[in-house]
């Protein structure tokens, strides 16, 4: 049979047009399709999150059966492992997941010692009087110039959107009340505000050694929502209501006997709730009007929740009081658990060292998995004191961040008179069990140590506001002493004690006994610059010396408002160098001059440090599998705290640019789908919001989209005699990445006598089955080489290499 002419259909015409053959002996590698004629415009969508599906709100072994296959993905939605949630759930009947997997706990806090501990009277007699003015209480911050987390008290009610979390577990929308004693909700009594100022103060006491800012001024959303795992501003909206259970906001499927507090956990640093999603955390305050401390404890539990805390129980955690397995740890008249339900003398955070503990985690680690730091140390220890001068009294504050901080104050003693020292807790409830140690004025000699003279206020509940005090007197030479301040134990948890691992907080050291002479510190430093290092976090504080003295030398410059906590340096310095600072925050930092008088009123000075975008490109995945092309990406490490905005994803085949979309920021990556078989290459961006640059370094990856390159096999010259033709022989391509082979095109190209093979085919099969795996060709008679190409998921493969040569006969 002779062939004279071919008739290629519009598929094959297209697929063959976009080939471009090299000459045998040149290469053996096929080329790609042509960049500038393949249509790729496939269409793009953000990934979804993980995410389980529920019929309804599920509780404890109750949720655990309803997940089934699905613990695994609800494990990682909640940051916990997949034994953690099991255990969580088949033990705490407080533990709960909305339909979404979403872990949050219902609390209703039965407490039998109350009754024996109760002050009879009303709501206003069972408050201690306002630390603060009255005309403050909407206005008070634990962190006066604010921080990057924000713990917001609202007391005024709340709007719940369609768009909260809460909806999906039983909560309507609309507007609910706020917090009141005389069921007056347009305004605020003088005693209304007095428990509101001891709920704060209670809260920031607790919270008193992390970095974050406990407010009942409205911080805005921004505060406390989060838009991406670069926001460094987030918290928690924390909502004090009197609503009743069987309401919109208190509903009775969750709260079937009442609740105290409610939250999500480990919603403080939720980098998908922007839109309140998460928020707000309800504090239920029907049932504890008549003392303020109650609901400030509430409030304390529930915030450890959202920071990912879980209870502090007896055993496995999952009976009633006095069981042995009780899902809420009472503790002792000396001590309890802020994740437990008691209330003994001193409220602290746990790491479970109690006997027969149900949780041993770590509170203070767990929570710094969850965004937050620990403050910024205010006073220097034994080898850097913060130097007090000479003084008759002494009056000083500080916090204890952890049972390692030891606050240490040099004081210059003009007499050899009694001394009297007194360390008292300062915040709501306190948490800190104080302890002071006298020490010579190298710190190597230890003189006095006030273990023996604590005093622990445990007769009576409510408790005092400030009930810890360390205190005695002693005679002491004139001359100077380290004074150092820290927390201490009390026992063991055996004999119903406890450890230093709690025992942190806010704290004022008096000490007095002298009358003498007294001098004046040196005046304010005449002039403070801070000058950022770029793209770090280094600042650098240049000063001049002040224009007076006082009335003595100046021996030293006090530091203040770096990383490290206060830094003295010698009387000559004009400059220092503080490091590990964050960009994005606003400092304060405050230069003082010292004399044997004491420190003078510091130069301080506000500075907020830029944030410059990632100088690494994210990490990034790329797989196909059909006509689907899938990212997964990572941002890369963003030491400069730039604020993620959008990924920017680009598109292209060869070296031209055929596509390119955004992906919202927080999506984990994108599927591509409708793209044909060829070589596609795409890369992906970060775009940020910061003070220097704008976006990441470029991340690409290439890969071959559809069935891999046909194998062609050996080739056969056609038997001599009747019609002329030559036999074609192929293998399926080794991966076939999600495709199915839909048909088969042969093509035969002849061979010139010189040995070079034509450009264009001399003949082109039919669509030939998906099976079939040779061709008998029919075709004039001379030399030629065979090549396929396969017909998958819409589009072509890669042409295959040439055959070896044959002869049609």
């Amino acid at each position: 049979m002779r062939i004279s002419r071919w008739t290629l259909g519009p598929a094959l015409a297209l697929s063959l047009s976009l080939i471009t053959y090299p000459a045998v002996g040149q290469s053996s590698t096929p080329t790609n399709p042509s960049p500038a004629k393949v249509a790729v415009h496939g269409k793009a969508t953000a990934l979804a999150k993980p995410s389980v599906k529920l019929d309804g709100p599920k509780r404890g072994k109750a949720a655990l059966k309803a997940l089934g296959s699905q613990l695994s993905t609800a494990a990682k939605i909640n940051g916990k492992s997949t034994a953690n949630l099991q255990r969580v759930l088949g033990h705490d009947p407080t533990a709960w997941l909305n339909p979404e997997g979403r872990l949050f706990y219902a609390d209703k806090f039965d407490r039998p010692k109350l009754s024996a501990r109760t002050t009879t009277g009303s709501a206003a007699a069972s408050v201690p009087p306002a630390p603060k003015p009255l005309s403050q209480t909407f206005l008070l911050h634990s962190i006066p110039g604010g921080a990057d987390h924000t713990i917001y008290l609202d007391f005024n009610g709340v709007s719940l959107s369609s768009n909260s979390d809460w909806t999906q577990v039983g909560w309507k929308t609309g507007t609910y009340q706020g917090f009141s004693l005389d069921s007056d909700y347009s305004t605020f009594s003088d005693a209304e505000k007095a428990y509101i100022q001891h709920v704060w103060d209670v809260v920031a006491e607790k919270y008193s050694p992390f970095d974050i800012d406990v407010t009942t001024q409205d911080p805005g959303t921004a505060a406390y929502n989060r838009a991406g795992s670069g926001d460094p501003t987030y918290g928690d909206h924390v909502v004090f209501t009197d609503v009743k259970t069987g309401s919109g906001a208190k509903p009775k499927a969750v709260c079937p006997d009442g609740c105290d507090g409610i939250s999500f956990t480990g919603s403080f640093d939720d980098v998908n709730d922007n839109s309140n999603a998460g928020e707000p955390t309800w504090i239920y305050t029907d049932s504890y009007d008549w003392y303020s401390g109650m609901a400030g404890e509430i409030a304390s539990h529930e915030i450890g929740h959202t920071l990912g805390l879980e209870h502090d129980g007896l055993g496995t955690g999952d009976g009633d009081y006095g069981s042995g397995n009780d899902a809420y740890y009472q503790g002792s008249d000396l001590w309890s658990p802020v994740m437990g339900a008691g209330v003994g003398a001193l409220q602290q955070f746990s790491k479970g060292e109690y006997a027969n503990a149900s949780n041993t985690e770590d509170d203070f680690a767990v929570m710094q998995t969850h965004g937050v730091s620990l403050r910024t140390d205010d006073h220097g220890g034994l080898d850097t004191p913060t130097d007090l001068g000479s003084q008759l009294t002494y009056d000083v504050h500080g916090v204890i961040e952890s049972a390692a901080d030891t606050d240490v104050f040099k004081i210059t003693r003009s007499c050899g008179t009694n001394t009297h020292f007194r360390l008292v807790g300062e915040g709501g409830d306190q948490t800190l069990d104080p302890h002071v140690i006298v020490w010579n004025s190298t710190g190597t000699s230890q003189l006095f140590d006030s273990a023996a003279w604590i005093y622990a206020d445990t007769t009576s509940y409510p408790r005092g506001q400030r009930g810890q005090v360390a205190q005695f007197q002693t005679a002491l030479a004139a001359g100077t002493y380290l004074v150092q301040v820290e927390g201490t134990n009390q026992g063991t948890f055996a004999d119903g004690g406890f450890s230093d691992y709690g025992s942190v907080g806010q704290y004022e050291l008096t000490v007095s006994g002298c009358a003498g002479v007294t001098g004046a510190a040196p005046d304010v430093p005449a002039s403070l610059t801070a000058t950022q290092t770029p793209k770090t976090g280094t600042v650098t504080l240049n000063w001049d010396a002040p224009p007076s003295p006082g009335d003595g030398p100046v021996t030293s410059y006090r530091i203040t408002g770096g990383p490290s906590g206060p830094v003295n340096v010698a009387s000559t310095d004009r400059s220092v160098v503080l490091t590990g600072l964050d960009p994005g925050v606003n400092y304060e930092f405050g230069v003082a001059a010292v004399n044997a008088f004491g420190p003078g009123q510091p130069y301080t000075l506000e500075y907020q440090l830029q944030t410059w975008v990632p100088t690494t490109a994210p990490k990034m995945t790329a797989t196909a599998y059909g006509t689907t092309v899938t990212l997964k990406w990572t941002e890369p490490s963003n030491a400069g705290r730039a604020v993620g905005d959008h990924w920017q994803v680009n598109v292209f085949v060869g070296s031209n640019a055929v596509d390119s979309f955004p992906v919202e920021y927080g999506s984990p990556g994108v599927k591509y789908t409708g793209v044909p078989p060829t070589r596609l290459t795409m890369t992906a961006q970060l775009y940020y919001t910061a003070d220097i640059g704008t976006r990441s370094p470029t991340v690409k990856k290439t890969l071959d989209v559809g069935p891999s390159t046909p194998h062609i096999g050996t080739a056969s010259s056609g038997a001599s005699g009747g019609a002329i033709n030559a036999v074609a022989r192929w293998g399926a391509p080794t991966a076939l990445r999600g495709c199915k082979i839909t048909y088969w095109v042969v093509a035969a190209f002849k061979v010139s006598s010189t040995g070079h093979t034509a450009t264009n085919p001399s003949y082109v099969s039919g669509h030939k089955s998906s099976s079939t795996r040779s061709l008998t060709a029919p075709l004039f008679a001379g030399k030629y080489r065979f090549r396929v190409q396969a017909a998958a998921c819409g589009g072509f493969t890669n042409v295959s290499s040439a055959s070896n040569i044959v002869t049609a006969r």
